[in-house]
């Protein structure tokens, strides 16, 4: 994590009008707006998410792009290996999709995917920071050096979806 990521997170402040305009145009569907691995069960082999209170419409991949780094920072997954997982998801999605009747462009539902994490996610860096000179105990429930370490090997994550969904929607 160096200057640049710096400058990339930096970065999509600076363009949040325009990252937000983007993640408001685009083919809809309903979105659940709070998935997260907290959410999601297995009953009787299949899953069931749960909390609905914020569900409404939404970009097509709006839910499943940040969902890896998501359960990444709640410990589930290891940063390591949030861009397979991520990519399995999203490869998961578009089968259901397609099974559903879907025939849209998966590259503007990629867009998508990287632009929500990139948007989402672009707090960790100053959340590390503010972290690593505050006086707490803990991070995000775990030993404070242990929490900062493991959200800062998902920064250049969200830092390559940032860098992909600007090249993505020529940003």
């Amino acid at each position: 994590m160096g200057a640049a990521s710096c400058r990339e997170i930096a970065s999509i402040w600076a363009r949040r009008d325009r990252w937000l305009s983007f993640l408001s145009t685009g083919e809809e569907t309903v979105c659940h707006f709070d998935l997260t691995p907290k959410n999601v069960f297995v009953v009787d082999g299949e899953f069931v998410i749960i909390d609905w209170a914020f569900a409404g419409r939404g970009l097509l991949g709006l839910d499943v792009g940040p969902f890896a780094v998501n359960a990444s920072a709640d410990f589930f997954i290891d940063p390591e290996d949030v861009e397979v997982c991520s990519r399995q998801f999203e490869a998961s999605y578009v089968r259901g999709l397609r099974d559903e009747g879907w025939t849209g462009e998966t590259d503007a539902m990629r867009a998508v995917c990287a632009a929500t994490t990139a948007v989402k996610f672009a707090w960790l860096l100053p959340a590390i920071l503010l972290g690593a000179i505050s006086d707490w105990e803990s991070f995000n429930g775990r030993p404070k050096d242990e929490g900062i370490l493991w959200w800062s090997r998902l920064v250049p994550f969200v830092v390559s979806e940032s860098e992909a969904a600007r090249a993505a929607i020529g940003m």
